[in-house]
């Protein structure tokens, strides 16, 4: 979501600096508010816009950093204008850019805070706000909530296609469990985990189910897409919440055991293929698995941990099917 909002938020920082630098072009007369809240500007927004290009915890100290500038920006602005009318028309304007920056929680924190804010500023002002029509102030009202709705719902929405796309983009589509790329991406957390503590050890298993294309042609692909669920949900019950479990290709499984020699986890596949054998799948009935272990060792990386595990299973399979085997 950061990639998609970084243009928009840098266009509306550079923005706000070209109506500070028009607003102090054109007033003649400075306060001691207008110079901080334009020092302030020109000082931190440029700084917030160099740091979004710089990593994913530096732009959420970014993102901090603006709302702060913004609030405080939007707030000196109201109170040191409130004899002038032009002012009033920022009021939509704010609602809108802490949704945006700040998506729907945050947001409707920073809305909330700022809005009582408001209320009290006018409740203690009101002799200089009430010399504007009512149809002016009314007008201001009304525009400021109908925008902080609409600005509500539309954060809310990308929020929550933010989070179907993650979730799609992680999970596989069939079983519900984590895709080739979400693996990957955990089994690097916990490789650099066990590299930083050499007494604990980690180990790969590779699960292939034996003749896959020959039931798909067989009984049909939905027949298949049960079994693949089937066998998924066998596994994951019999695994502990530290493992890491994934699809790997279109009948292939693979688990990271997280602190498991390769001896636990050749008993932990004896076990798995022992389960699966049993089990009657329907339409189909017995079927076998093929399961290959490879253990990390001191020279390994990602790649050759992997790759050792898939040189196993190739061996199983081209030698003798419902078989679990580890590198030697």
């Amino acid at each position: 979501l950061e990639f998609i909002k970084r243009p928009y938020i840098t266009l509306i920082s550079i923005l706000m600096l070209l109506l500070g630098a028009v607003h102090l072009f054109v007033k003649s007369d400075f306060s001691g508010a207008d110079v901080l809240i334009h020092s302030i500007s020109f000082i931190f927004i440029p700084v917030c816009i160099y740091f979004f290009y710089k990593g994913k915890r530096l732009y959420k100290i970014s993102l901090y950093l603006l709302t702060f500038i913004y609030f405080i920006n939007f707030l000196f602005l109201f109170a040191f204008n409130l004899g002038n009318a032009n002012y009033l028309i920022w009021f939509p304007v704010f609602a809108f850019v802490f949704f945006f920056i700040n998506g729907f929680q945050k947001g409707l924190f920073v809305f909330l805070s700022f809005s009582s804010l408001l209320i009290m500023i006018t409740f203690l002002e009101y002799e200089k706000i009430s010399v504007f029509p009512e149809i002016t102030l009314l007008g201001s009202v009304a525009a400021y909530i109908a925008i902080a709705a609409i600005s509500l719902i539309q954060s809310k929405f990308i929020e929550n296609q933010d989070l179907f796309l993650k979730s799609k983009a992680k999970y596989d589509y069939l079983t519900g469990i984590f895709n080739r790329r979400a693996f990957l991406d955990n089994l690097y957390r916990e490789y650099d985990f066990v590299k930083r503590n050499r007494n604990l050890s980690l180990s790969l298993l590779l699960l292939d189910i034996d003749h896959f294309k020959m039931i798909n042609k067989k009984f049909g692909q939905e027949t298949g897409d049960r079994i693949l669920i089937e066998v998924k949900d066998l596994i994951l019950n019999h695994l502990r919440s530290t493992d890491i479990f994934a699809r790997w290709g279109s009948e292939e499984f693979i688990i990271a055991a997280v602190d498991t020699s390769p001896e636990n986890a050749a008993l932990l596949s004896e076990k798995l293929k022992t389960l699966i054998e049993s089990h009657s799948f329907n339409q189909v009935g017995n079927i076998s698995i093929s399961i290959a272990v490879a253990g990390y060792e001191n020279n390994d990386h990602i790649d050759s941990l992997i790759k050792k595990a898939e040189k196993v299973l190739k061996e199983i399979k081209s030698n003798a099917l419902n078989r679990s085997s580890a590198s030697s």
